[in-house]
């Protein structure tokens, strides 16, 4: 009952089923559980177009669970939870008159949800236009109507997910602008959103093309021209390590368990180990493995000591991090 196409991304688990999306731009749907299950009773395994890469969030929202990817067509679409119907979509140009910029998403949308304890509901997601202003838009997600939004000339495209802060009430995104390359934006009040900068935003470090990541009080990214930062967030604190092999695909994934952070770059899956102590970050090298061929982005599953990545030649590797065995 497959479409033709390869997953393209990790699974996403939802209340009503789990969901991913294909090479070819279909969403597909699976029975929860241990030992997986058939597509819903009633799921259609709808035809986006155009492929998406990254693992898209789902959300229950008081009309239903809505499923939420971004495409390499440059939309954003709403996917019903429990059918796979297309609830809403918006397509390039990216907001059309509502937004003086060009240029469709990237990256998959983040998000700020009552239902997980956020002060509003939007969709949150960053423009790649390549000339001209970008914007990181707020979307309603019950319509895709554009929220206050925020709009920048000197903003490069933003080609990764943004992170989400709900204690601090602000979102974090990387840009491909060297000059500003890490923004913070406050959400706003209840009732009220808006995107605004936080103080001391944008940050140069760099241009980036991943995604942010956050763990407690520290936030780990990486640039092109380094292999990973932790900034903590309270007084700026900020530690570098440099890179020798590239930069790092997609972000820099934490151990939740520990200081630990995993990654790939062009022929290297590594770790390192930030001390988590109260004099700031430092990141300090734990490991390299240097024999898995153009290694994918890592996933770490949660818990445990192993680590999972993708091959150039087609495998599935499994790494246990405590030994890099």
């Amino acid at each position: 009952r497959a479409s033709g196409g390869t997953p393209a991304a990790a699974g996403t688990v939802g209340i009503d089923a789990v969901y991913t999306v294909s090479t070819d731009g279909v969403v597909h749907a699976m029975g929860r559980g241990d030992l997986g299950g058939p597509w819903p009773t009633a799921w259609n395994p709808v035809a986006l177009g155009k492929p998406a890469h990254n693992r898209s969030p789902v959300v229950p929202l008081p009309a239903g669970s809505r499923f939420f990817v971004g495409t390499e067509s440059g939309e954003v679409h709403a996917v019903d939870g429990k059918n796979g119907a297309i609830v809403w979509s918006r397509s390039l140009p990216f907001g059309g008159s509502q937004l003086p910029h060009q240029g469709g998403v990237q990256a998959t949308p983040a998000g700020l949800f009552k239902a997980w304890g956020g002060q509003n509901d939007m969709i949150l997601v960053g423009t790649n236009a390549t000339a001209g202003a970008n914007a990181f838009v707020a979307l309603d997600p019950a319509n895709g109507f554009t929220l206050p939004s925020y709009t920048s000339a000197a903003m490069g495209g933003v080609r990764g997910m943004a992170v989400v802060d709900y204690g601090g009430n602000r979102t974090f995104f990387l840009t491909s602008a060297a000059n500003e390359t890490l923004y913070g934006l406050n959400l706003g009040p209840p009732g009220s959103p808006n995107l605004t900068l936080t103080s001391g935003y944008p940050k140069a470090y760099g241009g980036a093309n991943g995604s942010a990541v956050l763990r407690g009080d520290r936030l780990y990214f990486a640039t092109d021209t380094a292999n990973a930062r932790a900034l903590r967030l309270g007084d700026g604190a900020l530690s570098t390590l440099g890179s020798t092999d590239g930069p790092v695909k997609g972000f820099v994934f934490p151990d939740r368990r520990n200081g630990n952070l995993y990654f790939s770059t062009n022929g290297k899956v590594q770790a390192l180990q930030d001390d988590l102590s109260l004099s700031g970050p430092t990141l300090t090298s734990l490991w390299s493995v240097d024999n898995i061929s153009t290694p994918s982005i890592v996933l770490h599953r949660p818990g445990t000591d192993l680590l999972y990545v993708g091959g150039g030649d087609g495998r599935l590797y499994e790494i246990n991090v405590a030994d890099a065995d």
